[in-house]
């Protein structure tokens, strides 16, 4: 996984965080926005008008044979041609791209005429899974890229050129809603969960995706261990309590209790909470922690 946007993150006015290892985190443009009323959590918003998302030039998406674009899209309003997630000026790049009101367009290209139509019966206000999935080993343009809608496989319904093997070598910036570059092409309605791999997904793979949509994730909740031996915390009634393995992303925010008596502590950066008391001497308590 190259790039995920999950877009769940508000504490930045600025800053669309990229939820990997990568780092590959992204800008507003103009007026796309935090909105909370994703597929699930939170979305960015376009009005259509010169806004968009870029994580800049994602070098680990340059030269590979196979890739995966997966993101949720809400449509308020269409043009003729409108981008979901691009990495293409005029050439050479890639892009995943509305088209009219009744198709998706996707290309690999080295010219801007490599490309391939998909049937898509394009809702308005209506959340639709879309999913790109390229392999340069294919022998056609219909088989070096397929398209997903909702988790089905959708037929090509026309195309033109010859895609690349491997995604070419480009300076252009990954944008969401908006075309690389110079720009153009700007999306009106709202994206949730840009998913970027650099491998090419299964049909069963992006069934899971789709499918998974409700409780993925949860926004809050606890986790109890119970009967934790403490006899050798002698009579401080004291502990000290880490998280291994914790870490401290954008808003992050772990507390935990001892016998849940009402009282969390936060964890600190390292995933540590000190000196939390209990009221009563005992050789084994009850640790929760809320998240």
């Amino acid at each position: 996984l190259i790039l995920y946007m999950p877009f769940d993150d508000n504490t930045s006015s600025t800053i669309v965080y990229d939820y990997t290892k990568n780092n590959n985190n992204g800008t507003y443009t103009g007026n796309a926005k935090y909105n909370n009323s994703g597929v699930y959590g939170g979305a960015i918003s376009f009005d259509g008008d010169m806004d968009y998302v870029s994580s800049g030039d994602v070098n680990a998406l340059d030269g590979i044979p196979y890739m995966t674009v997966s993101a949720w899209v809400k449509v308020n309003s269409f043009e003729s041609l409108d981008a979901i997630v691009y990495k293409l000026d005029s050439s050479p790049g890639w892009f995943l791209s509305m088209y009219q009101n009744d198709d998706a367009i996707m290309g690999v290209t080295d010219d801007g005429g490599d490309y391939q139509y998909y049937d898509v019966v394009i809702g308005i206000n209506v959340w639709q899974h879309w999913v790109m999935v390229y392999n340069g080993s294919g022998v056609d343009n219909p088989t070096k890229i397929r398209f997903y809608l909702n988790g089905a496989e959708r037929g090509a319904t026309g195309g033109a050129g010859s895609m690349l093997t491997t995604t070419p070598l480009t300076s252009h910036d990954v944008r969401i809603g908006a075309q690389s570059g110079g720009g153009g092409r700007y999306f009106n309605g709202s994206i949730d969960d840009v998913m970027i791999f650099n491998v090419s997904l299964n049909s069963s793979q992006i069934l899971d995706i789709y499918n998974n949509q409700s409780s993925r994730f949860s926004s809050q909740g606890n986790q109890t261990f119970s009967n934790v031996n403490v006899s050798s915390a002698g009579t401080e009634n004291r502990l000290n309590i880490t998280l291994k393995g914790y870490q401290f992303n954008m808003s992050s925010n772990i507390s935990v209790s001892i016998n849940q008596d009402g009282n969390y502590t936060s964890l600190n950066a390292s995933g540590s909470a000190v000196n939390l008391a209990f009221s009563s001497p005992a050789d084994y308590v009850n640790i929760t922690f809320n998240y």
